[in-house]
Protein backbone atom coordinates (compact mmCIF):
# COMPACT_ATOMS: atom_id res chain seq x y z
CA UNK A 1 0.00 0.00 0.00
CA UNK A 2 2.59 2.57 1.23
CA UNK A 3 4.55 1.88 -2.17
CA UNK A 4 1.30 2.65 -3.90
CA UNK A 5 0.47 5.65 -2.40
CA UNK A 6 4.11 6.81 -3.13
CA UNK A 7 4.27 5.87 -6.99
CA UNK A 8 0.98 7.96 -7.37
CA UNK A 9 2.32 11.00 -5.19
CA UNK A 10 5.12 10.68 -7.80
CA UNK A 11 3.34 10.64 -10.39
CA UNK A 12 1.36 14.51 -9.34
CA UNK A 13 4.78 15.43 -8.85
CA UNK A 14 5.76 15.28 -12.35
CA UNK A 15 1.96 15.75 -13.66
CA UNK A 16 2.47 19.38 -11.69
CA UNK A 17 5.76 20.08 -13.07
CA UNK A 18 4.48 19.28 -16.58
CA UNK A 19 1.96 21.80 -16.54
CA UNK A 20 3.85 24.35 -14.68
CA UNK A 21 6.41 23.86 -17.21
CA UNK A 22 3.65 24.52 -19.88
CA UNK A 23 2.35 27.30 -18.14
CA UNK A 24 6.08 28.81 -18.38
CA UNK A 25 6.57 28.63 -21.80
CA UNK A 26 3.28 30.58 -22.57
CA UNK A 27 3.74 33.24 -20.05
CA UNK A 28 7.25 34.16 -21.10
CA UNK A 29 6.32 34.42 -24.55
CA UNK A 30 3.45 37.05 -23.27
CA UNK A 31 6.10 38.67 -21.69
CA UNK A 32 8.47 38.77 -24.73
CA UNK A 33 6.04 40.19 -26.69
CA UNK A 34 4.83 42.92 -24.29
CA UNK A 35 8.45 43.99 -23.51
CA UNK A 36 9.32 44.20 -27.12
CA UNK A 37 5.79 46.21 -27.61
CA UNK A 38 6.15 48.62 -24.58
CA UNK A 39 10.01 49.15 -25.16
CA UNK A 40 9.48 49.18 -29.38
CA UNK A 41 12.52 47.35 -29.63
CA UNK A 42 13.68 46.13 -33.21
CA UNK A 43 13.12 43.37 -34.87
CA UNK A 44 16.76 41.94 -34.14
CA UNK A 45 16.20 42.71 -30.23
CA UNK A 46 13.04 40.54 -29.87
CA UNK A 47 15.10 38.00 -31.80
CA UNK A 48 17.77 37.96 -29.24
CA UNK A 49 14.83 37.67 -26.54
CA UNK A 50 12.89 35.43 -28.77
CA UNK A 51 16.39 33.02 -28.50
CA UNK A 52 16.47 33.15 -24.80
CA UNK A 53 12.76 31.48 -24.73
CA UNK A 54 14.05 29.21 -26.69
CA UNK A 55 16.99 28.55 -24.33
CA UNK A 56 14.63 28.78 -21.22
CA UNK A 57 12.31 25.78 -23.14
CA UNK A 58 15.31 23.45 -23.30
CA UNK A 59 16.22 24.06 -19.84
CA UNK A 60 12.38 22.96 -18.97
CA UNK A 61 12.55 20.12 -21.12
CA UNK A 62 15.86 19.19 -19.48
CA UNK A 63 14.55 17.10 -16.95
CA UNK A 64 13.03 14.78 -19.22
CA UNK A 65 15.62 14.50 -21.88
CA UNK A 66 18.52 13.88 -19.45
CA UNK A 67 16.67 11.15 -17.51
CA UNK A 68 16.81 13.22 -14.06
CA UNK A 69 14.13 13.63 -11.76
CA UNK A 70 13.41 17.13 -10.83
CA UNK A 71 15.00 17.54 -7.74
CA UNK A 72 18.45 16.08 -9.38
CA UNK A 73 17.88 18.20 -12.32
CA UNK A 74 17.71 21.18 -10.12
CA UNK A 75 21.00 20.49 -8.59
CA UNK A 76 22.62 20.40 -12.07
CA UNK A 77 21.29 23.69 -12.82
CA UNK A 78 22.48 25.51 -9.62
CA UNK A 79 25.94 23.96 -10.16
CA UNK A 80 25.54 25.15 -13.79
CA UNK A 81 24.52 28.75 -12.84
CA UNK A 82 27.18 28.74 -10.71
CA UNK A 83 29.88 27.52 -13.48
CA UNK A 84 29.13 29.95 -15.83
CA UNK A 85 28.87 32.85 -12.86
CA UNK A 86 31.92 32.22 -11.81
CA UNK A 87 33.08 32.48 -15.73
CA UNK A 88 31.45 35.93 -16.60
CA UNK A 89 33.03 37.02 -13.29
CA UNK A 90 36.55 36.20 -14.99
CA UNK A 91 35.39 37.73 -18.47
CA UNK A 92 33.97 41.08 -16.63
CA UNK A 93 36.97 40.85 -14.30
Amino acid sequence: MKASCLKCARFQQLKGYKVCRECYKLLWGVLVNNLSAELELSSEQTAKLVRITDEMDTVLTGAEETGLDPGEYAEYLAGKAAECTDRLRHIWG
